[in-house]
Parts: C-alpha cells; structure tokens; sequence
C-alpha cells in the first residue's frame, strides 16, 4: 500500500515519465517526494568521468529516495528505466504528517528499517567473487519462498548493474548455472533444478 496514504495524504501531482526522461538531478532542492504507481526509476550517481554508478531500482508500488525527506537536495540522478506514472507528494506535508501521528512515523521508520536490511542484503550480494554463485546467489533470493521458479520484472541487463557485473559476465555466469544444471533459463523466467 502507499505508505503517502495510510498517512492520509493525497497527491499534489500525478507524473508521467519516459524511459530515459530524468525526474531529478544530484543537487537539485528537495520539495517532493514520489511513489511510483507504474514502471521503475534507477537512483543513480556519476563517477568524474561520467560513469553512471546505480545504486538502486525502485519499481511500482514503491516509495523511494527516502534518504531526500532529511536533506536539502537530492544526492543522485533519477532516471525512468521504463515509461513511468508517478505520484507527487509534498515533503512539508509529509513532515507535518509525522509530527502530528507518532504511529505514522514509527511505520515510515520500520519502513526505512527494511530498506536498510535490503541495501545491506544487496552489499553481502556483491561481496560474492565468483560471479556464478553471485548470480545464483541473487536468483535464490528473488524465487518466492515454497516455489522454485522466478519471473524477473526487469531485464538480466538491467539485474547485471544491479549486482556489480557486466552484462558480458552475468551472462556467462547463467551459461555456467545452465550447463551445471543449477538452473533452466528461458528469457526472463528461470527456474532452480
């Protein structure tokens, strides 16, 4: 559910996004904040030499850049990965919203508790040096607990950056996973032997 919502905000906005369109850029001032109804956004930083180094995908039904209600400006780029819908929420309404609910702000911290325990998942991810077991590793976690098969949202390039790899790499790494029968592969949907 949108956590806007349960605190009883409405939307000021409704955004539309194109792939590749940016919505914000590192330092631009903070005034809003954003839930994605459809598509996905990539918060990405640029090295010097304009490297860009992602560092997180949100997708639909999710609220992101948390870390932006407790700056001044933003610290990244967001950029849409895909056609976007979004919805535009004030950050002063927001804070607001918190000082007058105690129990919304205890739920938007327990929000922000399972974003940290996520990030913290994806860096043990990305300490694994062989890049099979990473990607067999990160394929594990995303198969629904019960079942052993796994539609990804995304594309395998897109799960690449994600991870750390080149695309060149993860898709060795799923040729390796394939031959030593630990998965089947078929475009998108995997399934674990």
């Amino acid at each position: 559910m949108n956590p806007f919502e349960k605190l009883g905000l409405s939307p000021l906005a409704h955004q539309q996004l194109g792939k590749g369109q940016s919505l914000f850029h590192m330092g631009d001032p903070i005034a809003r904040m954003y839930f994605i109804r459809q598509g996905r956004i990539r918060l990405v930083r640029h090295l010097e030499d304009g490297t860009p180094i992602p560092f997180h995908l949100a997708a639909a039904n999710q609220m992101f850049a948390e870390a932006s209600l407790f700056t001044d400006h933003y610290h990244c780029d967001a950029i849409a990965e895909e056609d976007c819908s979004l919805d535009v929420y004030s950050k002063p309404q927001l804070l607001a919203a918190f000082q007058g609910d105690p129990k919304a702000a205890l739920s938007f911290m327990a929000h922000l508790a399972q974003q940290v325990q996520a990030l913290r998942s994806q860096i043990e991810l990305i300490n694994i040096k062989s890049a099979t077991q990473r990607v067999f590793t990160y394929i594990q976690g995303k198969v629904p607990p019960g079942d052993r098969e796994l539609t990804l949202p995304q594309s395998w390039k897109s799960v690449a950056a994600e991870i750390g790899l080149t695309h060149e790499a993860l898709y060795r790494a799923l040729a390796e996973l394939q031959k030593s029968k630990r998965i089947e592969r078929k475009g998108r949907q995997v399934r674990l032997c």
